[in-house]
Formats: C-alpha cells, structure tokens, sequence
C-alpha cells in the first residue's frame, strides 16, 4: 500500500461507513418498547388448605390416659391448621407482591 492512500483521506473514506453501521446499531438497540401489562385471572387457594381441621372423637369413657392421647391428637390437628394457615398467607403474599410488581410505572 503507498502512504498516498492514508494521506489523502480513503482511510478515513473507508473506516467512517462501518463504523457509522455500528453506532446506528448500538443506538436503535436503545429504542424503548412499549411494555403492556395483561390481567389475569388470580389462581385459587387449594381446596386442602382451606378443608376443616379434624377434631379427634373424645372416647367414653374417658380416662387419665385416654386424656394424653386426646392431647396430643389435639396438638397434631393445631399443627397442621396452623400448618396450612401460613401457607395460605404464604399464597396471599406472592400473589400481592405480583399484583405491586404488575402496577408499578416502569
């Protein structure tokens, strides 16, 4: 190549197209599209969450020992109720958190 070509400008001729290409692609990359939000239809709570707690017979006649195995029937039915109540709030709370996250103005 002679030194002419750099001196009289066809460098600067042939470098200013591909790199005027790439600045126009990295600004249309930019370009802010519409973002539309969609509402759906909330998915309900599971049927065994929301089903009644047991409640353990009481037999007759009752006992001092029978009185231990009632309690901790008892205990075992509290459990799972209160089991089943956090998942409940659980459920309310990931569904409000996607409600805030759909309403926010982006």
């Amino acid at each position: 190549m002679s030194t002419g070509w750099w001196l009289s400008g066809g460098w600067l001729k042939a470098t200013t197209v591909p790199l005027s290409l790439c600045l126009l692609t990295q600004l249309s990359s930019c370009v802010r599209t519409e973002i539309r939000h969609v509402d759906t239809t909330p998915s309900p709570i599971p049927a065994a969450l929301l089903a009644d707690c047991p409640v353990p017979d009481i037999p007759e006649p009752f006992t001092w020992g029978d009185s231990l195995v009632l309690n901790e029937r008892l205990l075992t039915s509290l459990l799972t109720c209160n089991n089943d109540k956090a998942a409940i709030r659980e459920s309310e709370k990931i569904r409000n958190n996607g409600r805030h996250k759909d309403n926010r103005i982006e």
